[in-house]
C-alpha cells in the first residue's frame, strides 16, 4: 500500500505504518498530548477510497481505547487543533474515516497532505514512562491505474 503517514507534509517526514508514535509522560501529573500527523499517497500509478485510520495496540491490551488503565488514544481529521471539549465528543480507541479519494482513474494523488490530529491520554498517578505500542493502522480501497 502507498499510503504513509507523515509527521511533516514533506515526502522526507514519513514513518511506516508498523513503526509506533511514541510518546513520553509524566505520570505523576498525568495529561495528554496533541500530534498532528498527515495521511499521503505516494504513488502516482495507485489510488485509494474507502480510507479509514484507527489506533491499535500492537501488545494485545486496550490502551487505545481507554478500558486499559484510563489510557485513550483518539483521532480526528481536522487541519485546526482541536479544542478540549472538542476532543471530549469523540470516542475513545476511534477510527475515522477519509471523505475524499487520493486520486482518480486517471492518476493518483501525490501531492495531497490530509491532516489528521492525535490525542493520546493517561491518568495521573502512574510512573514516567514512554507509551511505543500503539499504532496507527490504515486501510484502503486500493485502485491501479491502467496504463501507468
Amino acid at each position: 500500500m502507498a499510503l504513509k503517514l507523515y509527521t511533516f507534509p514533506e515526502a522526507s517526514y514519513y514513518f511506516k505504518e508498523t513503526v509506533p508514535l511514541t510518546f513520553t509522560f509524566d505520570g505523576r501529573v498525568g495529561g495528554a498530548i496533541d500530534k498532528k500527523i498527515y495521511l499521503r499517497n505516494d504513488d502516482p500509478y495507485r489510488w485509494y477510497d474507502e480510507i479509514s485510520l484507527q489506533a491499535v495496540d500492537t501488545n494485545g491490551y486496550s490502551m487505545a481505547d481507554g478500558t486499559e488503565g484510563g489510557f485513550y488514544w483518539k483521532l480526528a481529521q481536522t487541519d485546526m487543533e482541536l479544542h478540549p471539549l472538542e476532543w471530549e465528543l469523540i470516542s475513545s480507541g476511534n477510527s475515522i474515516s477519509i471523505a475524499d479519494a487520493l486520486g482518480s482513474d486517471l492518476q493518483g494523488n501525490v501531492t495531497s497532505y490530509i491532516p489528521i490530529w492525535v490525542r493520546v491520554a493517561i491518568p495521573k498517578g502512574l510512573p514516567i514512562q514512554v507509551i511505543k505500542d500503539i499504532v496507527i493502522r490504515i486501510s484502503a480501497r486500493e485502485h491501479y491505474i491502467e496504463n501507468g
